[in-house]
């Protein structure tokens, strides 16, 4: 079974803190690689409304190659949820 990997920040901008930092996006972006090397999947959930509830996610984020955003609209039920909400 695949196992799904969600950051949760509370900002629903895709490209906000604390992605507007460059170290941190190198890091979340690598970190993202070493999870897939292992077989899992990290997803990035933005907001309030991207929860579901019950560890399911809709709306969530996922990096390209490029270090670019791809949307992904469909539920994301998640193994593990890493809560980078700031407050």
């Amino acid at each position: 079974m695949q196992q799904n990997i969600i950051v949760y920040f509370s900002d629903s901008d895709p490209y906000g803190y604390p992605f507007t930092e460059p170290c941190y996006l190198d890091a979340y972006f690598d970190f993202m690689k070493k999870i897939e090397r292992k077989g899992a999947k990290l997803f990035f959930a933005r907001g309030k409304k991207s929860y579901l509830g019950s560890g399911r996610f809709i709306k969530t984020w996922q990096f390209d190659a490029n270090k670019n955003f791809l949307p992904i609209s469909s539920i994301i039920e998640s193994n593990l949820i890493f809560n980078r909400q700031r407050g």
